[in-house]
């Protein structure tokens, strides 16, 4: 069983005593070129190296890569079948100004029947709508050009209760204020009923006290305006 490129690299590192590190930073110091340790390792468990990497190698441990050929009786073998298939297959594959040519006749095709099927279904909606409709709406609605609806999903529902000005949303509940007309209140608000309640400011604060105690790291504080 012939051994691998990698194999035989580690062999002949044993036998000159030199470790991965010190052939990765020779290979470096005689080229120029980056070559870590760890990437060596990698390349030598893989057994993962172009031509140039392995001859250079092979110089710097004192050896050369040598290929061997066989004669083959004056008989011409099927040369290269790699070769021959990547031919094949080029010949196959259409060129990159034929498969462009065939995108756009197919986007052309794939708009032009879009566009058919939108006016037929557009002709078949606006009729279906006039045969259940009155003469004077389907004489309104027949000369009018089909509307599109935005889906619910993309329109914005408009918030509930009093509405914060900076942010355009309803205030977040636990928001405090101080009372408009009544001194020593604040008021509290609520986002379940929408509404702000009035609260003794004193009250409320130490209320807010006992609750941090009480709560520890999950206590959240009021949000002051």
């Amino acid at each position: 069983m012939e051994l691998s490129f990698g194999e035989q690299i580690k062999i002949l590192l044993k036998r000159k005593n030199m470790t991965i590190k010190e052939l990765a930073d020779l290979y470096v110091e005689k080229t120029g070129m980056p070559m870590s340790r760890q990437n060596l390792t990698q390349r030598l468990r893989r057994d993962n190296f172009p031509e140039q990497d392995m001859r250079i190698l092979a110089a710097l441990l004192g050896y050369q890569v040598s290929i061997q050929l066989e004669p083959t009786d004056g008989k011409v073998p099927e040369l290269f079948p790699a070769a021959l298939a990547a031919q094949e297959q080029a010949q196959a594959t259409p060129s990159a100004e034929a498969l462009e040519e065939a995108v756009s006749d197919i986007n052309e095709n794939s708009l032009d029947h879009a566009l058919e099927t939108s006016t037929e279904t557009s002709t078949e909606s606006v009729h279906d709508d006039s045969a259940s409709t009155s003469p004077a709406e389907a004489a309104v609605t027949s000369d009018a050009h089909p509307t599109f609806q935005i889906p619910d999903a993309f329109r914005r529902t408009r918030p509930i209760g009093e509405i914060n000005p900076l942010t355009g949303e309803e205030y977040l509940t636990n928001t405090v204020r101080k009372h408009p007309t009544i001194e020593e209140y604040v008021q509290v608000y609520d986002r379940t009923t929408h509404e702000w309640s009035d609260v003794r400011e004193d009250y409320f604060w130490e209320f807010q006290e006992k609750k941090k105690q009480m709560m520890g790291k999950e206590y959240r504080s009021p949000i002051r305006i």
